[in-house]
Order: C-alpha cells, then structure tokens, then sequence
C-alpha cells in the first residue's frame, strides 16, 4: 500500500458503498501504507511468516522478500476463510503485488470470487503463477496503478462491483449448500479427442451414477483434478484422456511440468500406499491402443519404452504384465521390442467380436537384462 494506497482506497471505497465490508491487508515491503487505513498490516503479514518485516526488507533480495510475505500472506487467508470473516478477495498491484495476491487468493476454497486486477494481465503474460489451479479472475487494467483517471476509475468501478456482486452470491450459496442433494462426484479427463465418448458416457452416467466432473486434459486440468481429489471432493476418477501423462514422460505440449502434480505423481502415492494387498504391491498391468492411421511409425514401441522406464525408476514396480489378444502380431512385436517377454496362454479367456479369444501373456521385471 505504500504504492497503490489512493488506488486502493477508492477501490475499497466502491465496495462499501455496493453493500459489503471490506478488510484491508498490507503486503507491501518498503516503505509505509499512505492514503489508506489497513485491518492487517504488513508487520503482521510478516510475523505470521515468522519474521518480521525489518528482516525481510535487510534480506538482501527482493525475490527472497516476496516470498516471505507470501507465506505470511497465505497463513492469514487460510486463518479468514476458517472463521468465516471473508466471502471473496480483490487486489490491485504489479507483477509483485499480483503475485502475493494470487499466494493468498491460491488459499480460498473453490467458489469464492477473486480477483486480481493488474497492468501484466494481458496476452503477452503467462497466467499459471497468477491462476495456479483455482477459479481466481484475472483483469487487465490498462493503464498502470498510479492515480485516479478517466482511464483507470471506470475499471476499478467494475472490478469492485464484479467483485462485490460475486462474494454476495457466495454468501447466499454457503446458506444454502446443506441443502443441496450429496450425489457422488466423479472426475473425468478430456480433450478435443475425447469430447464425444466423453459426452456419451455422461449421458448414461449421471442419469444413474452422479455427477460427471470435467477436467481438461492441457496440463492444468491434471493438476486440478488431484487437488480436488486429495481434498475430498471427488468419489471417483475416470482417466479418460492420457494426454498429461505421455506428455510428462515423453515431453510435449500438454507437459504439466516437473513441480506439478500429474496422474502418475498420484499412482506412485497409490502404489506406496497398498497396504492392504501388500502382496501385488509393486506389480501392474499395461495396457495400449492406438488409432489405425497411426499404425507402423513405431509410435507405440517408443510410448511402452517410456512408460516401463518411468513405472521401474520412479513408481519402484518390480514387475509390469500386459496381455494381448492371439492374433494381434503387432502388438506381440511392440512387446518383444521393449524387453518383455513371453509367459503363457491363457486360452479363451475373453469375448471378442462374437467369439472365444486367447489371450498372449507377456511380462517384464526390473531385473530382466534388456539390450
């Protein structure tokens, strides 16, 4: 606030005057607040980072700073959503300010408006440090937050009354979310490619099953879907769409990148955690298919190579099986070429386009030697 504080203030202004009550918190790191009164002030966003901001402004970097009033900023919006003090947040700052804002915003449950409201949110930016994974709203504000102008007021007008407008609905749902009926909430993964049999199952599922939850398969939606799983929301997972796990392992567009979670970050907890059948507890099973104009590029060997590599060095499984139907040749061939080897047949074990098929059992070890 030592920066924006007559920003903020007409800003805080707004919201009062739209029927909410507004509290103020400090991040700033220089300098004092000016032209604005703060409920929480930055000497206590330092201290619940357990420091002080003496310290923090002598720690010799900048970034090193940012990140201790992030901490402390995130301690306290956990500390406001637990006693129900707020139903919605609202900033206005720099890349800085945008970025300890989204640290605290980053706390609040799904749901509760926030904004941030900053010069760099344009389409010369990179979102994921200010979005993250949850539902915050990012406005550009065109010009700089440096004074009150016929530019910069009609902005902070609407960026307070969207605001405003979505914590009074926050407020009115948490009344009546009691009420609301428990069906189950079963996750999906989806992509361009998947949207149709996607839309199919959910036609039949949530007419018997519950609700069909939807993430988008880009290297976000992965992400997003753990958290919601580890945070109790979900019932179910239908992992439709593998896009996110070829694309951490075998690098591409959809990567989530090596600090965010992603499906296999969740099967390695899951494998680790099989307490209860600890006898297959580092054995799986692999299964493939790919889509006939894709067929003899080698596509395949090279994605069974990757996954059995990842599945011995980081899930720490001892043994991978995959079964193949009797004629399917090429898919025998894939599983030569990546090391495994040949078991048994298990005859007529399924049913497979009106008739009794056997099934080719194949196998590979951590130890298997394999040139």
């Amino acid at each position: 606030m030592d920066t924006k504080g007559r920003e903020s203030a007409f800003l805080a202004a707004r919201i009062c005057e739209l029927g909410c009550k507004v509290l103020v918190m400090d991040v700033g790191i220089l300098g004092e607040a000016e032209d604005i009164q703060c409920d929480i002030t930055r000497q206590a966003v330092a201290e619940a980072a357990g420091t002080t901001i003496d310290s923090l402004r002598n720690v010799g970097s900048r970034g090193k700073a940012v990140e201790g009033m992030a901490r402390g900023a995130k301690v306290l919006a956990r500390a406001l959503v637990d006693g129900r003090r707020i139903h919605g947040a609202i900033s206005l700052g720099g890349a800085e300010g945008a970025v300890l804002a989204a640290a605290a915003m980053q706390q609040m449950p799904l749901g509760m408006p926030k904004m941030i409201v900053s010069p760099i949110a344009s389409g010369q930016r990179t979102f994921g440090p200010f979005v993250g994974t949850a539902d915050i709203s990012v406005m550009h504000s065109v010009v700089d937050i440096l004074g009150l102008n016929r530019v910069a007021r009609p902005i902070y007008h609407n960026a307070a009354a969207g605001v405003s407008g979505a914590a009074l609905a926050y407020e009115q749902t948490l009344a009546t979310h009691e009420t609301e009926s428990k069906r189950r909430q079963i996750a999906a993964t989806m992509l361009g490619n998947t949207t149709r049999p996607l839309m199919r199952i959910r036609r039949t599922f949530e007419s018997e099953c519950g609700d069909l939850v939807i993430f988008h398969a880009n290297g976000v939606g992965g992400a997003a879907l753990e958290e919601h799983v580890d945070a109790g929301h979900i019932d179910g997972v239908i992992d439709y769409t593998l896009s996110e796990i070829i694309g951490h392992i075998a690098g591409g567009f959809h990567d989530a990148g090596p600090v965010s979670y992603t499906h296999l970050d969740v099967y390695k907890r899951q494998v680790h955690r099989l307490d209860k059948d600890p006898v297959y507890r580092d054995t799986a099973e692999l299964g493939y298919w790919l889509a006939e104009p894709y067929w003899g590029r080698g596509l395949m060997t090279e994605a069974v190579r990757a996954v059995t590599r990842y599945a011995f060095d980081e899930l720490g499984l001892f043994r991978i099986e995959a079964g193949v139907f009797g004629w399917n040749v090429s898919s025998v061939r894939v599983l030569e070429k990546v090391g495994y080897s040949f078991e048994g047949r298990l005859r007529k074990q399924v049913f497979k386009d009106g008739q009794r098929v056997d099934v080719l059992l194949y196998s590979r070890l951590r130890t298997d030697e394999v040139e």
